[in-house]
């Protein structure tokens, strides 16, 4: 065993490395070990990436005032190395490693470089961009609360994120919130103002266009109708040389008595007849082909400038902005239970996630939809929170008949889609620790900012005992206590374990957590009077949920201390 985890392992960068050298750092060759080792490995590369956001975090309490350098090539490092870490630490509870941890802090530890992560890069946004100065970021420093953290580095940056976050929030100066899906959400006033700076130019040549387009249709229409005319005439006279024909032949056939020569005459008659039906026919069939409307129009973009600047912005997103609108989903979904089904403590019935959740999957997706119709609507960067709407695209526009174009509407033929509203749509943004399984209830897209019950809101930071003592989670508490728990260590005391012995003992380890959350106190005396057995597993488990969760943060949160 010894010799299988000898080894070295690359040494740790400076907490004040750049993005992507601690993205250069994660990708060497010691970390893709196996063995004994590849733990040691993951353990260190999470240490070293939380270190350096940890690092990072206490500069959010002075806002900078330069912008990056390369605020593209930074968002896209901090992304890299996000969704690095976010993999190996999947990896990591699933080694024995990972499972003799507390689940609730590797999974708080995970939330908080989400938010540090987003924090950091809403402020290089800020300051890349003016238009996003009056509004808010869409978290709740609130939130924070729920988080398990064992170190005094992790807790001084979860305040200084809510520190940062609560800045926004306050009252003098709350603005609406971008890139959520919460209630009053500005995402696409703040996306119109800001395209109405940097893609003008893009938006005049999509203007020119689009009436390049509409013209050459309304060419084609107007000649079919040029050729309508003429076809109508050479139609008239078709029509009648053929009664003219008809008449002649009516005419010889009625002649009696016949004669050789009055028989080859209505020959000759009938014959001309057939051949004027059948160019009578095809001169129908022609002016049927030619009453066909030209193949549609579809304008790729919006024709009011106020609804197709937001169209632009999604469509040619930068990468600042698409790293932050998809930090935004991400770290609001952190704070969602991962199971559809979990059941909450001192509960029977099991919540469902998954149903509150979930939205309609969108009829139209932006993106494919412009590129269809425009191909040189294309950028390389296609943003991970989908710009979709929930109404469709027409399958018929303007009259089946050219005749009847331009009778009522000069836009025959030709449609824009600003009837096709925006509305952004979150799926995990092809992350795979953030889409939903699929399962019989459908639809895969979901809304992270959904307001949910707030005991469902703890239940991923709820440390669970070991199932031995199943019956006993309820004592772990599962967020702010609730008046109701304070009675029931008296209710259940049905479920007395052995190793607590004696009522009092029994008593003291479910109230420990119970309203009106004196811990502290409580545990000064249980610790005075030695009445829990420190040694048994769900002791311990009880005692470091009580010593590591946050806890309700009161403004301002920096002077906060656990």
């Amino acid at each position: 065993h010894a010799q299988r985890n000898l080894g070295w392992l690359a040494a740790p960068p400076e907490p004040s490395v750049s993005w992507a050298e601690l993205q250069a750092w994660l990708q060497h060759p010691c970390f893709s070990t196996s063995g004994g080792r590849k733990e040691a490995a993951a353990m260190l590369a999470l240490a070293a990436v939380e270190r350096a956001f940890f690092h990072k975090a206490a500069q959010l309490s002075e806002p900078f005032s330069v912008p990056p350098s390369s605020p593209d090539a930074e968002a896209l490092a901090l992304e890299v190395v996000v969704d690095h870490y976010r993999r190996v630490a999947a990896e990591l509870q699933q080694t024995p490693a990972g499972q003799a941890q507390l689940q609730s802090g590797l999974r708080s530890r995970e939330t908080l470089v989400l938010w540090i992560a987003f924090c950091i890069q809403y402020e290089a946004a800020r300051l890349c961009t003016p238009e996003l100065r009056p509004y808010t970021p869409a978290l709740d420093w609130k939130h924070l609360d729920r988080l398990v953290l064992e170190d005094k580095s992790a807790v001084d940056a979860a305040l200084h994120v809510a520190t940062y976050l609560q800045a926004y929030q306050a009252k003098e100066r709350i603005g609406p919130p971008v890139f959520s899906l919460l209630p009053g959400d500005e995402t696409f006033d703040f996306a119109r103002e800001h395209a109405r700076r940097v893609h003008v130019q893009k938006w005049q040549a999509q203007l020119e266009a689009a009436k390049r387009r509409a013209a050459a249709h309304k060419s084609e229409v107007k000649l079919k109708k040029v050729k309508l005319r003429r076809l109508d005439r050479e139609l008239d006279d078709l029509k009648s040389r053929l009664r003219q024909t008809l008449w002649k032949f009516q005419e010889s056939e009625r002649r009696l008595p016949w004669s050789r020569i009055v028989a080859a005459e209505t020959d000759a008659l009938r014959s001309a007849y057939e051949l004027e039906c059948r160019h009578v026919r095809d001169m129908e069939r022609e002016i049927e082909a030619t009453e066909r409307p030209p193949v549609p129009i579809y304008q790729p973009l919006p024709q009011s400038d106020h609804n197709a600047y937001p169209i632009l912005f999604f469509l040619f997103i930068s990468p600042v902005h698409r790293v932050l609108s998809r930090l935004s989903f991400c770290a609001a979904q952190a704070m969602l239970p991962r199971d559809n089904r979990e059941v909450l403590p001192g509960q029977q019935e099991p919540i469902s996630t998954r149903e509150s959740i979930c939205y309609a999957t969108p009829t139209t997706i932006w993106t494919d939809y412009s590129r269809r119709c425009d191909p040189s609507l294309s950028s390389p960067d296609l943003s991970k929170v989908l710009l979709g709407s929930s109404f469709a695209v027409p399958l018929d526009i303007g009259p089946n008949n050219v005749r009847e174009f331009y009778v009522s509407n000069q836009n025959d033929g030709v449609w824009y889609p600003d009837e096709l509203v925006p509305r952004l749509f979150w799926k995990g943004g092809d992350f795979e620790l953030d889409e939903l399984p699929e399962d019989s209830s459908g639809g895969l897209f979901f809304n992270p900012f959904t307001r949910l019950p707030a005991e469902w809101l703890y239940v991923d930071f709820t440390e669970r005992l070991r199932p031995l003592d199943a019956k006993l989670n309820w004592a772990i508490g599962c967020g702010r206590a609730l008046p109701t728990r304070g009675n029931m260590p008296e209710a259940f005391q049905d479920v007395h374990p052995v190793w607590l012995p004696d009522k009092s003992a029994f008593l003291c380890f479910g109230a420990l957590r119970a309203y009106p959350n004196q811990q502290a106190r409580k545990l000064c005396i249980a610790l005075a009077e030695r009445s829990l057995p420190l040694r048994e597993p769900s002791v311990r488990t009880l005692l470091l949920s009580l010593l590591y969760q946050m806890g309700e943060l009161e403004p301002p949160p920096i002077q906060h201390t656990t």
